[in-house]
């Protein structure tokens, strides 16, 4: 509904909402994989039906001892993640609701202005790239790179190489509750800190200083290299700290906590 794929007032719709409502109020414990679930509940008026005392939240997380393992042991040898220009890396879907195309324009507007230290690599697929780089070629946008998809393993080692990550957020009523993308804990665990358009990525990050938020990327990738080298360095380490709280040995935990609750 969120992402306007069915009308909220479809009978379809209705169906699946009131069964969500009977698996919340029968349920011994929920767990959420955004932040703010108890305010979701709140939001659909169910707070009567369901006890919030048994809402709880675990994000997705990352397995931090073998992300570690592929980025020592599984190489990705390219010449442009070699590069000594400002490498700003994306990895993910290339779908509509991914919003390639805000990347594209933070380029060609830093490309405009003369900023030519900085080149954005995009590793992944899906039915938006192919229109977003003939977009590339046709206005001669020349600081972003394709390079399709790699295996998964293959990601801690590429994430290594960036000087920043790019997350791109749709806008839409769920943020307010926050985000589980996987590649969010991708991006902590690199190490390097994030360039995201939409404040959602607080769910996660809070107020750690590993997240540049800004609804024009362009003004993020200029903060970004505007910090002074200590101020990057604190950025990158609050980023592995972020990273540490995410870690699926510290989430085992909380589960096992949860499931004898109930």
């Amino acid at each position: 509904m969120a992402f306007d794929i069915i009308d909220e007032k479809s009978a379809l719709c209705k169906l699946l909402y009131q069964g969500a409502k009977w698996i919340y109020t029968h349920a011994d414990q929920l767990v959420f994989t955004f932040k703010n679930g108890a305010q979701y509940i709140k939001d659909r008026g169910w707070e009567k039906s369901i006890d919030l005392k048994k809402v709880h939240y675990i994000n997705n997380g990352i397995d931090l001892d073998g992300y570690d393992n592929k980025r020592s042991d599984c190489a990705f040898h390219d010449k442009d993640l070699e590069s000594e220009k400002v490498k700003i890396i994306y990895t993910g879907s290339m779908g509509p609701p991914n919003q390639i195309n805000l990347i594209i324009d933070a380029a060609k507007k830093l490309q405009d202005s003369s900023v030519g230290n900085v080149m954005f690599i995009l590793f992944g697929d899906g039915i938006s790239r192919n229109a977003e780089e003939q977009r590339c070629i046709s206005s001669g946008i020349d600081n972003v790179i394709f390079k399709g998809t790699v295996e998964k393993e293959k990601i801690p080692y590429i994430l290594s190489k960036s000087d920043a990550t790019v997350l791109i957020e749709k806008n839409t009523p769920l943020n307010r509750y926050g985000i589980s993308e996987n590649k969010v804990f991708d991006y902590l665990a690199a190490g390097k800190p994030i360039l995201c358009n939409d404040a959602s990525i607080r769910s996660i990050v809070d107020e750690s200083d590993c997240a540049i938020v800004d609804n024009d990327l362009a003004n993020a990738v200029r903060v970004l290299l505007q910090m002074d080298p200590e101020d990057y360095r604190k950025a990158c380490s609050s980023s592995e700290i972020v990273a540490h709280a995410y870690d699926f040995e510290s989430l085992t935990d909380t589960l096992e906590s949860i499931i004898e609750m109930a």
